[in-house]
Order: structure tokens, then sequence, then C-alpha cells
């Protein structure tokens, strides 16, 4: 009987434990069961009040196009990373946390978009296809796999008369200026941005891809100044 009601006991015991207790070295937010962490706020920036948060950037396309003349538009599939540093999620675990899907957005995220941009979508199969990265130092790589349109004026006039044409695709905060946001070029890269050797394949036959020009820009609103990365994505005649 003794014996019985220990393993009574024992199960219980084991029942009562949270569930996915022994999965708890997976589970990314753990560390916020920490009381120094229980003041997270994901809506607040890294280093608020402080230098502005640096937010580095690198792109692969890995489809350009369709074109659209009627509406001056492109579509674009791609990958986009960010890569910024928010010293309130360092952690002790060897190696990085990785947050898949809709875990991804617990932590703070740039609130970038694409100007001239007509419509954005996170790519999605069973779960939304962005993750974000977080080193033990807090660095953090927010990758993002998207489907974009975006404007290009004069791409239908261009068709037309057989003329090369150059559409910009510019990456800015939305509402947080060059104060709080820096967005730079990510370096070490021969090229921040690179696109697919299947460039062409979804262009039609009045363009071939021409490769990329990037830099980056200040823009001056009548409210703030913004930190501005900008792609000009160059599209060549076959006319020519």
């Amino acid at each position: 009987m003794k014996t019985l009601i220990a393993i009574a006991l024992l199960v219980v015991s084991v029942c009562a434990r949270p569930y996915g207790h022994g999965l708890s070295h997976r589970n990314p937010l753990l560390r916020y069961q920490h009381p120094e962490s229980r003041s997270y706020d994901k809506s607040i920036r890294p280093n608020y009040n402080e230098e502005p948060a640096k937010v580095s950037v690198n792109i692969y396309f890995r489809e350009i196009g369709p074109l659209n003349p009627e509406r001056d538009e492109v579509q674009i599939q791609m990958t986009f990373r960010q890569f910024y540093n928010d010293p309130r999620l360092q952690h002790d675990k060897d190696a990085p946390i990785t947050l898949v899907g809709e875990d991804a957005k617990r932590v703070w995220q740039p609130d970038t978009f694409f100007r001239f941009g007509r419509s954005s979508k996170i790519m999605q199969t069973f779960a939304p296809n962005q993750l974000a990265k977080i080193s033990a130092e807090g660095d953090v790589t927010l990758s993002t796999r998207l489907i974009h349109t975006t404007g290009c004026q004069g791409l239908g006039k261009a068709m037309e008369l057989g003329q090369s044409i150059s559409c910009p695709i510019e990456i800015a905060s939305y509402g947080l200026s060059a104060d709080d946001v820096e967005y730079v070029w990510q370096e070490g890269e021969e090229s921040p941005v690179k696109a697919t050797d299947k460039q062409n394949m979804y262009l039609g036959n009045k363009f071939t891809f021409d490769g990329f020009e990037v830099n980056n820009k200040r823009l001056k609103t009548n409210t703030a100044e913004y930190s501005t990365l900008v792609v000009n994505l160059k599209l060549k005649s076959t006319s020519t």
C-alpha cells in the first residue's frame, strides 16, 4: 500500500508541473521570467533617450516581376533582414534564441516600411515566414520573407517607348525619426543587396535586369527628419 501511495504522489507531482516544463530550455521567453525582465516593453525602442537604435539592412531579391505597366508597378519577392542590438534581450544561453512566426512579435521591431510601396505581405506556408534570432549579447537578426509590390513611376511609358528605367525602393521608419532609428546598409558584405541569378524569369520580353544602385539619405518633412535607405532597381529595355 505504501508503494502504491508513493507512486500516486509521484504521478500527481509530475502532472502538476507546468505544461512543457521538460522543454523549458527551448522556451524563447524564459529569461522574461526573471524579476529584472518583467518590465520589458516591446513598444519602446532599445536605448530609449540615448543614441538612436542602429538598424543594419540587407536584402535578397528572390523574384523580380511580374510587371504591371498599366499601374506602373513591379512585384518583388524578397528576404528582408534587419540587424540591431537590444541590450534588454541579453541572455546566458550558449546558442541564440530563435522566435518564429507570431512569437517574433514579442520583442521590439523597427516600424520599417517601404515608401512608394503599394502592398506588402509576409509569405506564409504553415506559419508566417518571419524569425528573430537573438544572441547572448542581445544582437537581433530579424528575417522576413515578403511579397512586395512597389510603384515605379513611368514604367508603362518606358515600356511603350522602349526605354530603360530605374525603380526606386525606399526603406524608412514609419513613425520614428532619425533621432530614434538610424538605418544603414550592412557592412562586411560584397553587396548588401543581392538577387537570384534567375532575375529575368518574370520580367517578360520588354526588360532585362541591369543591377542595383544603393545609397542612403535623410528625408525631411514638416515634423522631423528620417533615416532612409534606397535601392534603385535598374531595368534595361530590350529595344536598346
